[in-house]
């Protein structure tokens, strides 16, 4: 079907769309993907969804103001403005939402903000369950701010840092090797800070949706890897406990990268 742009504030939000159905979903990739990483699931959603997958900012074709530096955190209010304009300008009353790691934080706020709106949630390795010392430290402490921008073309003291920080139990060794592996290069240092900085106030309140998914009778399904370095599968229980019965946790055997065929196979009855 193509793809749709929404502006607000000076914001533009880039969808991809594909698949058909009677249901509108709207899916948020995680870091360092694009829109169309969702198209593996194509086959299985098209006669059920009209998927309308996002580009993140920094990522494909959501851009930022041209007069906000990229770095600016955005407003939750700007996140709910983007949303209840693309809803509005597309005649759509109702959607379910499906986010895989970053794209969990995007998929959950949005849960939490059209709670009268939601049909079905889904979860993949999502990030917005928990959130990480060192995500709390880099993206709302002007100190650690400051350091990682100062580390992103010299990162050594960032790396010493972040194993400091492990050894006293502020982030995990899974955390820091991660870190190690997927920030090597200038760029993808900065896409980290951008990405963190302008996603640091949109922070989904895990006991409102909790509370919203039971009130409305909403089904819910997480989906974790039982080998994910980067994010502790134990989110999962944490997620379903004390939600109804039509709420299911699913750890299947595969690392952090659930956008595969075994999560297609686990999906296909939930749908």
């Amino acid at each position: 079907m193509g793809s749709i742009d929404t502006e607000f504030n000076g914001y533009r939000l880039h969808c991809s769309v594909f698949g058909h159905g009677p249901h509108a979903l709207l899916a948020f990739h995680g870091f360092g993907q694009h829109a169309d990483i969702y198209r593996v699931f194509e086959e299985d959603l098209k006669d059920k969804y009209t998927v309308y997958s996002f580009d993140q900012f920094h990522h494909g074709l959501s851009q930022y103001p041209p007069n906000k530096r990229k770095s600016a955190p955005f407003s939750p209010q700007n996140w709910r403005g983007l949303i209840q304009t693309f809803l509005d300008t597309n005649g759509i009353s109702s959607f379910s939402v499906m986010g895989y790691s970053l794209g969990g934080k995007t998929a959950l706020a949005a849960a939490e903000m059209f709670p009268e709106c939601i049909e079905r949630i889904y979860l993949l390795a999502p990030d917005g369950v928990v959130e990480s010392g060192w995500y709390r430290f880099v993206s709302r402490n002007r100190a650690g701010e400051l350091i990682y921008k100062s580390m992103i073309r010299k990162p050594d003291f960032l790396f010493n840092l972040m194993k400091g920080m492990s050894r006293v139990g502020m982030v995990s060794e899974k955390e820091v090797k991660f870190a190690t592996e997927n920030l090597n290069t200038v760029q993808k240092r900065k896409l980290v800070y951008y990405t963190w900085r302008s996603y640091a106030l949109l922070r989904p309140h895990l006991r409102t949706v909790k509370q919203i998914i039971n009130a409305r009778k909403i089904p819910a399904f997480i989906i974790t890897g039982k080998y994910d370095t980067v994010l502790n599968p134990r989110i999962g229980d944490l997620f379903v406990a004390g939600l109804h019965a039509g709420c299911r946790h699913f750890s299947i055997p595969a690392g952090h990268d659930l956008i595969r065929a075994k999560t297609r196979e686990v999906m296909k009855p939930i749908w």
